[in-house]
């Protein structure tokens, strides 16, 4: 096992270890079982390996608490082992093996070699990048096949091919430099060289392992599916540049309410009736809910959209729809039965019906093989939007009771990449793969005939619009030959900028002609839409003099560094995400908001102090008002107008000022924590504070109390008097006052100020009074302990002499 660190090698070297964690991984079947810090749950909770404990915590995709653990504790504790999939890592090499493949000679030495080339940084081979040797057209870099990784290969082609995809990593780093290191940066950093016309070439290792360590299922050198992999790779990109905003944002989904066109005459009255006699009752007040945090993120603004589903009720005609997000859309291969319902929703649209291929001659030369049936894509959306029978029973929302139905799906918002899924593989009784030749447009698809009226079901954000707001361009195409057990995966992708078509595979990449890329077997088409031509020709007049008002805004900070702008023209904010909209969606961007940059105040975010980050763009009102025209906000405050006077800064000062008590609450707490005892040296005094005050400073400490507490107060713990230094009657310690050692009580005088300052010996705050006024209280409890037992017994003997009177009564 040379390829494996010595850490690792150490631990597998017990003969005991591989047996105790496969226990330990089985002991863990509770799905509850979560991170020591945190819930983080299973399968992302890894069991630290030392001998020492057996710290749970969660990997470096979540909190990283394992990974803290270990630099906490030391290289003792740097391997750690997974509670559910028995993989062994380690942090102080950074390399890996996997439990479940100890029992198999062919698959632990593949897990060897991949943990090898997988913890390899990619610029430690030269083998890596292979320098283009001849000048040509503008391509992407071709990416070298890390072991059975064509699937990846085809699919990072293809979204490489998106131009919204391509200028938000290469244009637009503002938006995820900030954040912790993710797929995001390994892919941003991959595009670059991609793009760069430097290399033919390219190893993409970092991207596979960053995708593979989030997504387990992935790892090994086992054929995987390109279109699985899409999705991971998509939500992966998802989560790295998702950006949280501390305004509502519109409901897109959810349950839509019915016209009342939808009902006939006799309904409408019934429901006018119910609302005249209905009597408004006093509802309990409702419970708060949780509050509810939003994300704005450009995967979702590039590649999501919205589906209409429609349920009717077989019994009353009764139509329930739902909005339902999606990132792609899953289109089959039609049967007979759904050729004929294809046919029929095409003749009620006026389009050419599907092709049925002759008669039964042809399906018999189907069935053995002679004869492939040719759809073209739209027959293929239209299956996708046809009506189908609902297997279980619906429970109708008027009927109240479970009824027979029927479900169709509709485009209710395209996305502005159009991601096509041909299910070409069967699992029933054995795994198949359907071949049939699907013609598609590489130019003007029209999905119109899919998609709903936004007029009637209106979504905030989205705009459609005209039909040319429908139209949509081919980008790439990832493609599959050979079986359902096997096969190869290649990319064929279009140079938008020159319109020249490009194979990808893997390493080699060769310019090929628009007739070659039309027959080829379509498995995932990624369709961009067009920009109509008045979006484009506003984009066109004001990005130049946007990009020469920020220039020119540059220039006049870096001579006016330190000068004031008074009198001059008023600078507005406007963020950067939101311009990144504008200048890359084909569709309408949306009003102008700030939301990515202002705080819960309405206030530019405390991280945005910096007049030198991108995040934020200055423009002039020149351009600030054309913009605020053509894209008028909406009511809310998520819109609000930020202006700025040159260099200053509108900084949300609350947010500056709780993050100096979030610092001093941090600190406060870890020096309270090393200084404070439980046990007292010889010769050592407890200092008495008062639990009052005690209970308001954790309430600080905690974040329950926004403001620290005052000065310290243990006057109450005394007598009335002048100068009395003698405690109350009665008082009990960790009830009314508690007890800290000679270092705490400095520090917290040093901070807070107060008194008085009140000594003992022990916990017991009466050591504080002297040996006479001890005496005394002594033996006030020792005749009230008297007086209490003699009144005690008198009330024993009244007892007694009622009992025995009462046994003589008649």
């Amino acid at each position: 096992a040379e390829q494996l660190c010595s850490h690792i090698q150490a631990k597998l070297a017990d003969p005991g270890v591989l047996e105790k964690y496969r226990k330990l991984g089985a002991s863990y079947k509770d799905p509850s079982v979560n991170c020591t810090e945190c819930s983080t749950s299973k399968p992302n909770v890894w069991s630290c390996m030392s001998t020492k404990d057996n710290f749970l915590g969660c990997g470096r995709r979540q909190a990283q608490h394992m990974l803290e653990h270990y630099k906490d504790k030391g290289k003792d504790h740097c391997v750690c082992v997974n509670i559910s999939t028995c993989e062994i890592w380690c942090y102080a090499c950074d390399s890996g093996y996997d439990l479940r493949y100890e029992d198999n000679e062919d698959q632990r030495k593949k897990a060897f070699n991949l943990t090898k080339f997988l913890v390899q940084a990619p610029n430690e081979s030269k083998r890596d990048y292979v320098q283009i040797k001849s000048s040509s057209c503008p391509r992407a870099s071709g990416l070298s096949n890390l072991g059975n990784t064509c699937y990846m290969n085809a699919a990072l082609q293809a979204i490489s091919h998106c131009i919204p995809v391509k200028k938000l990593l290469l244009e637009c780093q503002s938006s995820f430099r900030h954040k912790k290191p993710s797929v995001v940066h390994s892919y941003a950093q991959l595009l670059e060289d991609m793009w760069s016309g430097k290399f033919s070439t390219i190893a993409p290792r970092r991207v596979l392992v960053d995708v593979c360590t989030a997504n387990p299922q992935l790892q090994g050198y086992d054929q995987q599916d390109a279109q699985e992999f899409i999705r991971c790779f998509l939500d992966l990109l998802h989560e790295g540049l998702k950006e949280e905003v501390f305004v509502p944002l519109p409901e897109k989904y959810g349950t839509l309410e019915v016209s009342p066109s939808d009902d006939g005459e006799e309904q409408k009255k019934q429901r006018r009736n119910t609302r005249e006699k209905k009597v408004p009752a006093k509802e309990p007040e409702p419970t708060p809910a949780p509050a509810r945090k939003y994300f704005v993120s450009p995967i979702e603004e590039l590649f999501g959209g919205i589906l209409l589903s429609s349920v009717t009720c077989g019994a009353c005609g009764h139509v329930s729809r739902t909005r339902e997000p999606f990132l792609d859309i899953s289109v089959s291969i039609p049967d007979y039965n759904l050729r004929q319902q294809i046919a029929e929703r095409q003749r009620a649209y006026g389009e050419p019906t599907i092709q049925e291929g002759g008669g039964w001659m042809s399906s018999m030369a189907y069935m053995i093989g002679l004869y492939n049936r040719a759809y073209k894509l739209s027959d293929l959306m239209h299956g996708f939007c046809v009506s189908e029978h609902l297997t279980d029973m619906y429970k109708c929302e008027k009927c109240k009771c479970p009824r027979e139905a029927e479900k169709a799906y509709s485009l209710l918002a395209p996305p502005e990449i159009l991601s096509l899924h041909i299910k070409r593989f069967k699992h029933d009784y054995f795994a198949s793969k359907l071949s049939e030749t699907v013609e598609f447009p590489l130019d003007d698809f029209d999905i119109s005939s899919f998609t709903e009226d936004l007029k009637q079901f209106p979504v905030q954000g989205h705009h459609h619009g005209t039909k040319e707001g429908l139209l949509y361009d081919l980008v790439a195409i990832v493609s599959h030959s050979g079986s359902a057990f096997g096969g190869h995966y290649v990319a064929y992708a279009r140079n938008m900028d020159t319109g020249k078509w490009f194979h990808y595979n893997d390493s080699q990449v060769t310019e090929v002609s628009a007739s070659t890329v039309r027959s080829t077997e379509a498995y995932v088409l990624f369709y961009q839409r067009k920009t109509s031509h008045s979006r484009q020709k506003e984009i066109n007049d004001l990005q130049p003099q946007i990009f020469e008002c920020i220039k020119k805004l540059e220039e006049e900070r870096e001579r006016e560094e330190e000068k004031s702008r008074v009198g001059k023209e008023k600078i507005h904010c406007v963020s950067s995400y939101w311009l990144w909209k504008w200048r890359t969606l084909a569709s309408h961007p949306g009003p102008l908001d700030n939301a990515t940059i202002l705080c819960k105040h309405n206030k530019i975010r405390k991280e945005l102090q910096d007049p030198h980050d991108d995040r934020i763009t200055r423009l002039p009102t020149s351009i600030y008002q054309r913009l605020i025209t053509s894209y008028p906000r909406h009511g809310d405050e998520k819109g609000k107008k930020i202006e700025k006077f040159g260099n200053d800064s509108e900084i949300c000062e609350i947010c500056l000022t709780q993050e100096d008590l979030t610092r001093r609450r941090k600190q406060e707490k870890k020096r309270v924590t090393a200084l404070d005892k439980t046990v007292l040296a010889r010769g050592e005094k407890w200092y008495i504070i008062s639990e009052m005050w005690l209970k308001q400073w954790r309430g600080f400490i905690s974040g329950d109390l926004d403001a620290p507490p005052g000065p310290i107060t243990n006057s109450h713990l005394l007598r009335q008097g002048k100068a009395s230094l003698k405690p109350k009657k009665g008082l009990r310690c960790k009830h009314d006052y508690r007890g800290v050692n000679r270092e705490v009580w400095d520090l917290f005088v040093s901070i807070y100020g107060g008194g008085p300052e009140l000594i003992a010996h022990t916990l017991d705050i009466y050591d504080l009074l002297s040996a006479e006024e001890k005496l005394r209280l002594k033996e006030e409890k020792k005749i009230h302990e008297e007086t209490k037992e003699r009144d005690d017994t008198q009330d024993d003997d009244s007892k007694k002499d009622s009992s025995s009177s009462s046994q003589f009564e008649p």
